[in-house]
């Protein structure tokens, strides 16, 4: 989200006759229909002899609303009374991705502690420098309760976190 990515649509032509392309329409839409910025990078083929290949690149850039949802591409390839229309479904990656192992922890005394892990990918082709703080609910108490992360552009780190019961309103075990 936020920077562009590269969209390439490939045409053939399996037919015996030359091909006059009138125009090629690129639509992208993320779920709940928020629009999606599509530029062409440069003019298209206006014909594709027989037998031939050809294609045409765009750029994309996503709202970062749509981080987290999936993209509908659409191309459509008008040649005279023809069109040819291309659709993929596509993820749209969110800025960081956060993934907690195990994703679920059962604590059954206070005292008892259990070690989580972290990772957080970078996703954006800027690095990240700040504190990430760790906060739980009550009764609940998370060591260490904030970092000093650098994560650099396309990175991942990796943390790893105490968890215990801190005896404080704990009544029965936590899952």
């Amino acid at each position: 989200t936020g920077k562009p990515y590269k969209l390439t649509v490939k045409m053939e032509n399996k037919g015996k006759d030359e091909v006059k392309i009138d125009k090629i329409d690129v639509t992208c839409k993320a779920s709940g229909e928020l629009a999606v910025d599509v530029k062409p990078d440069g003019a298209g083929p206006t014909s594709l002899a027989a037998g031939a290949s050809a294609s045409a690149t765009y750029s994309i850039v996503f709202p970062e609303q749509a981080a987290g949802q999936q993209a509908t591409l659409t191309a459509n390839v008008r040649h005279g009374d023809k069109i040819e229309k291309a659709e993929a479904v596509v993820p749209v990656s969110p800025p960081f991705e956060i993934t907690l192992l195990p994703s679920r922890l059962i604590l059954d005394a206070a005292g008892q502690t259990k070690n989580v892990g972290m990772s957080i990918i970078n996703h954006t082709e800027t690095s990240f420098e700040g504190k990430i703080k760790f906060t739980c609910y009550s009764g609940i108490e998370v060591k260490p309760t904030e970092v000093d992360a650098k994560i650099d552009p396309l990175g991942l780190e990796a943390y790893v976190l105490s968890v215990s019961l801190s005896g404080r309103g704990v009544d029965g075990p936590w899952h």
